[in-house]
C-alpha cells in the first residue's frame, strides 16, 4: 500500500515547550468578554484571557503545532484534546527577516524562533472547538460518494493512502480539514492530487484533523 506525503503551506513545528490544556470558547478572542473566558476556565481550568503573547500560547501543551506566516502576520495553530486554537500576531519587516533567516535544521531553531516571536502581543486568539462537527454528524456522511461531499462544499486536498482495499484522502470544508476513508481502490500510480479519483467511491468514515489551509492563510487576516 502506497503512502503519499504532501507539501503543506504550513510548517509543522517541534516546539518542546510545557503546555496547558485548552477548551472550547466559541471562537473567543484574547480580548473577548469575561463570561466566555470564565466558561472556558470552568471547562478546562485555563483562563485564555490571561494569554497575552504568542509565547504564552506556544507554552501550551498540545498534540501538535503548525505555523504559517507572511511579511505582515504570523499564524500559530495548535490542537489540545481535539480543540483547535489559532493565535495571530503582527510582524514587522525586521522580525519577518529574522524568521526567514532561521535554519529549520538548526538544533536550536525552536528556541531561536521563540526568542524572536515569543514576546509578540496577540492580535487574536481563537478556539474553534465548538464549531467542529460532532462525530455523529461526521458519521452521517458514511455512504455518500466523494462527489456528494464535493457538492456539499468539501474540497479535495490530497490522497494520503491508496493502492489497497481502502483509499484515504484529506478534504477541507470552511475552517476545517478532515480525513476521509473511502471504500474502494485507487491505482497505486495515480496522481495523489486528483480529486476525481474518489468522486465515485463511497465514504466509509470521516474524522476531524484540524484547521484548514483557508483558516491558516495569513492573507486572510
Amino acid at each position: 500500500m502506497k503512502r503519499q506525503g504532501m507539501a503543506r503551506v504550513a510548517w509543522a513545528l517541534t516546539l518542546g515547550l510545557a503546555v496547558l490544556p485548552l477548551a472550547a470558547c466559541s471562537g473567543q478572542g484574547a480580548s473577548g468578554d469575561q463570561g466566555a473566558a470564565e466558561a472556558s476556565e470552568e471547562t478546562t481550568g485555563v483562563d485564555i484571557s490571561s494569554l497575552k503573547t504568542l509565547g504564552d500560547v506556544m507554552a501550551i501543551e498540545s498534540e501538535g503545532q503548525t505555523a504559517t506566516w507572511n511579511e505582515e502576520h504570523y499564524i500559530y495553530v495548535t490542537t489540545v484534546n481535539g480543540a483547535p486554537l489559532r493565535a495571530v500576531v503582527d510582524l514587522t519587516p525586521e522580525i519577518y527577516s529574522k524568521i526567514e533567516e532561521l535554519d529549520f535544521l538548526d538544533e536550536e531553531h525552536d528556541q531561536k524562533l521563540n526568542d524572536i516571536i515569543g514576546g509578540l502581543e496577540l492580535v487574536s486568539l481563537d478556539d474553534y472547538s465548538d464549531q467542529v462537527p460532532s462525530q455523529d454528524e461526521l458519521d452521517a456522511l458514511a455512504g455518500k460518494t466523494g462527489k456528494e461531499l464535493f457538492d456539499d462544499g468539501f474540497t479535495f486536498s490530497t490522497l494520503t493512502m491508496y493502492g489497497g482495499d481502502e483509499t484515504v484522502a484529506e478534504l477541507e470544508k470552511d475552517l476545517f480539514r478532515y480525513e476521509v476513508t473511502f471504500d474502494g481502490t485507487v491505482d497505486g500510480d495515480a496522481d495523489s492530487f486528483d480529486g476525481n479519483l474518489v468522486s465515485e467511491l463511497p465514504v466509509a468514515s470521516v474524522g476531524f484533523i484540524g484547521l484548514s489551509d483557508a483558516a491558516m492563510d495569513p492573507e486572510s487576516v
